[in-house]
């Protein structure tokens, strides 16, 4: 049973965790309400390593992430950009990976960020297909395409931009 002090302080975390990433700070919301599957397909907690919160005190809005493999990068943006279009109104998210097996595999982090959050901030979807995912009151929108064609990306102004293993 859940007491009202604890219900007031989750409410409270809830309302500081949106305000900081509104603010372009997402971590405590990420860390907070997001979970991902582990090696083991266990579903935990999204913390930061290391290397995720180094790189978090550090970034500005126009960083290249030159990296080796296996270092979580691309979880903490997909992570950030989920969190970006819960908070924001009209947040354009795109990656580009290099193959559909790629594509499949971050747009499952998506998936997994979505039907893991507590209900009262999982937001209803307008669009969920296997690569996109609209926010239906907000209209911000998550999509994870394989790079390849020629228009992959164009005619939009997207907010964010991963291009995944990009090499």
């Amino acid at each position: 049973m859940v007491t009202a002090v604890e219900k007031k302080k989750f409410v409270e975390e809830i309302e500081v965790s949106i305000a900081e990433a509104q603010d372009g700070r997402p971590r405590r919301f990420i860390e907070n309400f997001l979970k991902i599957r582990d090696e083991r397909d266990n579903i935990i907690p999204l913390v930061y390593n290391s290397i995720q919160a180094d790189y978090d005190a550090r970034s500005t809005l126009r960083d290249e992430k030159l990296k080796p493999r296996k270092i979580g990068f691309s979880t903490q943006s997909m992570a950030e950009d989920y969190t970006f279009g819960i908070v924001n109104e009209n947040y354009q998210a795109l990656c580009l990976t290099y193959d559909d097996e790629e594509t499949s595999y971050l747009f499952g982090m998506v998936d997994t960020f979505h039907e893991n959050l507590p209900e009262i901030l999982r937001p209803k979807t307008s669009i969920h297909t296997a690569t996109e995912l609209e926010f239906a009151k907000n209209k911000s929108s998550i999509t994870v395409q394989t790079a390849g064609g020629k228009r992959k990306g164009r005619g939009r102004t997207p907010s964010s931009v991963l291009l995944d293993e990009f090499a």
